[in-house]
This record gives C-alpha cells, sequence and structure tokens, in this order.
C-alpha cells in the first residue's frame, strides 16, 4: 500500500509542477499580450487624435428634418417645431406666457399626451419590443413659471409628430383664448 500512496504523491506532484509551470506560462503570455495592447492603444490614440476645435463642431446640434411655425387660427405664432430623427424641439416665442400649470398644458398635453406616449413605450420595453433606449422622454424648460422649451426624444413614429404637432397648437391656442 505504501507504494500506491507513494505513486499518488509523486503523481500529485507532478501534476502541481505541471499546472505551476502552466500558470508561469499563462502569466507570460499575459504580460506580453498586455504590451502589445498598450502599443496598439498607443498607435490608436495618435491616429484617432481630434483637436478641440472639431470635438466642439461635432458637438453642435445636428440639422432639423422640418421645421414647423405653429400658428393659431387668426395667425398668431404660438410656437416653433424642430423635428429631428430622433428629437422634436418645440420653442415658445418670447413674450407668449405659457404657464406650466395651465389646466390645458399639464391636465392634457402633459398627462394625456406626452405620458401616455411614453407609458406605451415603456409597456413595449417591458415586452422586449424595443430597447429601454428607445422609450419616449420628455423635458420641459420653465422659467418663472412660463414653458420656454419642450425636448421630445425618440417620439420613434410619423403619426406622433402629428399628433404632438396638432395637440400642442391646441393647447397653446386654448390657454391664450382664455387669457383674452
Amino acid at each position: 500500500m505504501k507504494n500506491k500512496e507513494a505513486e499518488e504523491v509523486k503523481t500529485l506532484a507532478d501534476l502541481k509542477k505541471y499546472l505551476e509551470d502552466e500558470v508561469e506560462k499563462r502569466r507570460k503570455e499575459i504580460a506580453q499580450l498586455e504590451k502589445f495592447l498598450n502599443i496598439v492603444n498607443s498607435i490608436l490614440a495618435k491616429l484617432s487624435f481630434k483637436p478641440a476645435a472639431a470635438l466642439v463642431k461635432e458637438e453642435k446640434e445636428p440639422s432639423p428634418t422640418r421645421e414647423i411655425t405653429i400658428k393659431s387660427r387668426r395667425g398668431e405664432t404660438l410656437a416653433y417645431m424642430k423635428v429631428y430623427p430622433t428629437m422634436i424641439k418645440i420653442t415658445i416665442p418670447e413674450g407668449l406666457n405659457i404657464n406650466v400649470k395651465s389646466p390645458p398644458f399639464k391636465s392634457f398635453f402633459i398627462r394625456q399626451i406626452l405620458r401616455k406616449m411614453q407609458q406605451e413605450d415603456l409597456d413595449l420595453v417591458k415586452k422586449g419590443k424595443i430597447p429601454s433606449g428607445r422609450a419616449l422622454e420628455y423635458e420641459i424648460d420653465i422659467k418663472n413659471g412660463n414653458v420656454k422649451e419642450i425636448l421630445i426624444k425618440n417620439y420613434r413614429k410619423e403619426e406622433r409628430i402629428n399628433e404632438i404637432e396638432k395637440t400642442i397648437r391646441w393647447t397653446l391656442e386654448t390657454i391664450l383664448d382664455k387669457i383674452k
């Protein structure tokens, strides 16, 4: 039995030596691969370097695919709507005071239109039909309680552009009619 145990110990010792050698060999390979990776990263950094002026140029807002002046039935300019490939920007003209808490703005445009679209998208995300980054989002820029700009990201469908244009026109016109 002692021979068998001695044989097992020798086999295990050989195996241990083999594994240690393999680990050391892999460490050397990893060290060499890391050197190569550093060289490649260095070359890439030199080749893809862009001056700050070029980066600022790239960050500029893309050109809109469509620009719409939203007017009332009486011909008054209510808003300017710029449509981009993934975003809609609605700007309220200077001097037109649209309070964010005005009933048709908050109760209709925000709750019934934008939140409803957002919820539809979130439901599609839950079902795995669209990625989470493609769900509708919106931001409202407010100054002194008045709406200055509305950003609607990921509108996704042409029908939504039309619905947003139609409903913001009705909302703004209704608010102005109440003020006058």
